[in-house]
């Protein structure tokens, strides 16, 4: 499984097969169809960071596959009450576009510690027991951009364990780090990138071995004769 990195210093870890936690059935995709992404951003504001990072994979996806962006706006806070009275119209067309889609992708800020209470309460409607869990059996990928970049250490390490974590719980990790080993302790698969370019591609094992290489590549430093 190749994934092409954004920038820099790019980490696979693939999931464990076997691992992930799946219910029900998975819905089967024509193989000659795009796939249907639904995307979602994790801020309301109509200019946000997440809302372009979303726009931008849509229009870069073109003709490989079609994402659509649902807004949050309009999903009232969650109460038990609203939900057996009958799901607010909103909530059931969010549950029917990740129903309905081969894939979800998530573009979420970190807030207080933790993910906006926007994006949490609408998870909290797709999960709710009574009725049918959307994001079940999607295919996951967790996306992470230089974690060693103005945190602290012992931060970075927990974050790193996490996405260990996920991967072993049947998650894809793409990480892009500039820490050469932080990344590998975490990868399976690595690519080096310079200029917008991968330059070097192989297994995290591998990588190990070819430290030097990498930083000459990363650095573009010349090659000593």
């Amino acid at each position: 499984m190749h994934a092409r990195a954004p920038a820099g210093f790019g980490a696979l870890r693939e999931p464990i097969a076997g691992r992930a936690r799946a219910r029900g059935p998975a819905r089967a995709m024509s193989p000659t169809a795009h796939p249907r992404i639904v995307g979602i951003a994790g801020s309301l504001r109509k200019d946000s960071y997440c809302s372009a990072v979303l726009r931008a994979l849509a229009r870069d996806c073109e003709g490989i596959a079609a994402i659509t962006i649902q807004s949050l706006r309009d999903i009232p806070l969650y109460d038990g009450d609203l939900e057996r009275a009958g799901l607010p119209k909103p909530v059931i067309d969010l549950k029917s576009a990740i129903a309905d889609a081969d894939g979800v992708i998530i573009v979420s800020s970190e807030f207080l510690h933790g993910i906006p209470g926007v994006l949490k309460n609408a998870l909290d409607w797709t999960a709710c027991p009574n009725t049918s869990r959307a994001l079940s059996r999607k295919p996951r990928i967790i996306i992470a951009d230089e974690l060693s970049l103005g945190l602290a250490p012992l931060i970075v390490e927990k974050l790193l364990a996490s996405l260990r974590g996920a991967a072993a719980d049947g998650s894809a990790v793409l990480l892009v780090e500039q820490h050469i080993r932080q990344a590998l302790a975490v990868a399976d698969y690595a690519h080096v990138m310079r200029r917008g370019r991968i330059e070097l591609s192989d297994t995290a094992v591998n990588m190990l071995e070819r430290i030097d290489e990498i930083e000459h590549t990363y650095l573009s430093l010349p090659t000593v004769e």
